[in-house]
C-alpha cells in the first residue's frame, strides 16, 4: 500500500487530465449537436423542392469609348485615291472601296461616316464632280452608301461597257502574243461583257477562234478539256512544249551550223583599224561617248608608240577602249580617199625596154618628121 500510494500523481498533474477530460466530453457533445442539425438540413432539403442557385453577379466592362465599333481593327488597306483621270481604273477602284465598306465597316464608323470616307478616297477632278451631290444630300436619308455609290457610277462608270466588251470579244486575236498574256484579256472581256456564265461550249468557241495558228494545230488529234478552265490549263500546257520544243530546235541549228554564228570583233593591225564601222556594228546603238578623229599620221604615231588608236591612251587596245568609233567627218571622207587610192607604179627600166607597138610607131613616126 506504501508503496502504491508512493506511485500516485502529483496533485497538479490530476487536475490538468481533469479538465481535458471535460473539454473532450464538451468537444463531442458540439460535434453530436452539430450532426444532428446538419442531418436535419438534408432531409429538408430532399423533402422540398430543389433550388437552383443563384449566379454571381458579373461586373459589366467599362468602356472606354462612346462608340464600341471604333476599338475594331482594320483589316484591309485603304484603296488608293481616284482623280478620276482614266475611265479604265475606276472599275478596280469601286471594287476596292465597296470591299473596304463591306469588311471594315465596323471599324469606320456608322452610315455618314462611310460615306464620309468614300468622300475622302476621290481627289482632284474626281472629288470636285462628287462633291455637289454630297454638299446637297448631306443632311437627308439620301446620304447612304448606297447612293453614293450609284453617284460614283454614274459620274465616273462606262454606260457603253458591256456593249464594247462584246465588240472587242468578236475581234480579239491572239497573234504574236504570249499565250498568258492573251488569257488574262479574254478573261477580261468575259467578265466585262457578263457573258462569264456562258455554257463552256460556248467560251470555247470563242477562245479557239481567237487563238493563233500555231496552237491549234498542236491541239490537232488531242482531245479537249471539257470545261474551260480545264481547256485553258490544257493551252498552257501545249504552249510550254511549244516553247521547249523550239529551244531544242535553236541549239541543233546552232550546233550544226557552227559559222553562222555571230562573230566576234577582231583585233584590229596596223594596216586594218576599225575607224569606220562596219553595217553590222553602225547597227546596234551605242551609248557610248564617241572619240575623236584624228588624222592618218596621229593614228600611226599612236600605233607606233604602242598606244590605243582609238583614244591614245595607255594600257589597253583598241577593242577594250571605253570610247565608241569615232565618226568620220566629212571632209576627212573625201581626203581619205585620195590618200587611199592607189598609185601607179613608177616605170622600171625593164618595164621601160618592153614598148608598146604603138608607142614605137609614135616614136618612128616623130623620128621621121
Amino acid at each position: 500500500m506504501a508503496e502504491q500510494e508512493g506511485m500516485q500523481a502529483p496533485e497538479w498533474l490530476r487536475t490538468l487530465l481533469g479538465q481535458q477530460q471535460e473539454m473532450m466530453t464538451q468537444m463531442a457533445s458540439q460535434f453530436s449537436t452539430s450532426m444532428a442539425s446538419m442531418a436535419d438540413r438534408i432531409s429538408h432539403l430532399e423533402e422540398g423542392p430543389r433550388l437552383t442557385p443563384a449566379a454571381s453577379p458579373v461586373p459589366e466592362p467599362q468602356i472606354a469609348f462612346a462608340d464600341q465599333a471604333r476599338r475594331v481593327k482594320p483589316r484591309l488597306p485603304d484603296p488608293e485615291r481616284y482623280n478620276g483621270g482614266e475611265s479604265s481604273q475606276y472599275p478596280q477602284f469601286a471594287g476596292m472601296l465597296r470591299a473596304k465598306l463591306e469588311i471594315d465597316g465596323p471599324a469606320i464608323g456608322n452610315e455618314r461616316e462611310k460615306v464620309w470616307y468614300a468622300f475622302g478616297r476621290l481627289t482632284g477632278s474626281a472629288a470636285s464632280r462628287v462633291y455637289p451631290w454630297v454638299d446637297t444630300y448631306q443632311s437627308t436619308d439620301m446620304f447612304t452608301v448606297r447612293n453614293f455609290l450609284e453617284q460614283l457610277a454614274v459620274a465616273f462608270g462606262d454606260p457603253r461597257r458591256r456593249e464594247k466588251a462584246l465588240r472587242d470579244l468578236n475581234k480579239i486575236q491572239q497573234g504574236s502574243r504570249p499565250l498568258a498574256e492573251f488569257l488574262v484579256d479574254f478573261d477580261r472581256l468575259l467578265l466585262e461583257a457578263e457573258v462569264w456564265g456562258w455554257d463552256d461550249r460556248a467560251k470555247k468557241a470563242y477562245l479557239k477562234s481567237a487563238l493563233s495558228i500555231r496552237l491549234l494545230e498542236s491541239l490537232v488529234g488531242k482531245e479537249e478539256k471539257p470545261t474551260y478552265t480545264e481547256f485553258c490549263g490544257q493551252l498552257r500546257m501545249v504552249n510550254d512544249d511549244l516553247t521547249d520544243l523550239q529551244e531544242i530546235q535553236r541549239r541543233r541549228n546552232r550546233s550544226a551550223n557552227p559559222h553562222k554564228r555571230p562573230l566576234s570583233p577582231v583585233t584590229a593591225t596596223a594596216d586594218q583599224m576599225d575607224w569606220q564601222s562596219t553595217p553590222a556594228v553602225t547597227a546596234r546603238v551605242d551609248s557610248r561617248k564617241r572619240a575623236e578623229w584624228v588624222s592618218t599620221t596621229e593614228r600611226q604615231r599612236r600605233f607606233d608608240e604602242h598606244l590605243c588608236i582609238r583614244c591614245g591612251g595607255e594600257g589597253h587596245i583598241q577593242t577594250k577602249c571605253n570610247l565608241a568609233p569615232p565618226a568620220r567627218p566629212a571632209s576627212a571622207l573625201s581626203t581619205d580617199r585620195k590618200s587611199t587610192k592607189p598609185k601607179r607604179p613608177a616605170r622600171t627600166a625593164a618595164v621601160k625596154s618592153r614598148v608598146d607597138p604603138a608607142e614605137s610607131n609614135s616614136d618612128n613616126d616623130s623620128g621621121k618628121e
